[in-house]
């Protein structure tokens, strides 16, 4: 790896600078209706399969159009598979939901409830 490179240009000032929170939505594609939330991404939910060793055990939002900014062609050394969640039951039930994907939002606040 080389040296640093120089800092990047300055955010917007505002009210959302330095402060705020970003949070997911599990089994939703919007975000809450409030004048401060913003929408961030619909994504889909993905994991790692739970007999694989390495992987995590979190949930991830992953978006549906990933920007790849640091792509490298070929296998990886160090690398797990991520696969994306279903909805199971026993029967489809009254929402047939079996075997859908699991969907998600993440938005963004700039404050903070209580």
């Amino acid at each position: 790896a080389g040296p640093p490179g120089p800092p990047g240009p300055s955010g917007p000032s505002g009210s959302s600078v330095g402060g705020g929170t970003v949070f997911t939505r599990w089994g939703k594609t919007t975000c809450p209706n409030t004048p401060s939330t913003e929408f961030v991404y619909e994504g889909i939910v993905a994991k790692t399969f739970s007999s694989q060793i390495g992987g995590g055990i979190n949930y991830q939002c992953l978006p549906k159009n990933p920007d790849y900014l640091k792509y490298a062609a070929g296998i990886q050394p160090h690398r797990n598979y991520i696969y994306g969640v279903e909805y199971e039951a026993l029967d489809n039930g009254p929402l047939g939901l079996i075997f859908h994907g699991a969907v998600c939002a993440v938005c963004f606040t700039p404050v903070r409830g209580a």
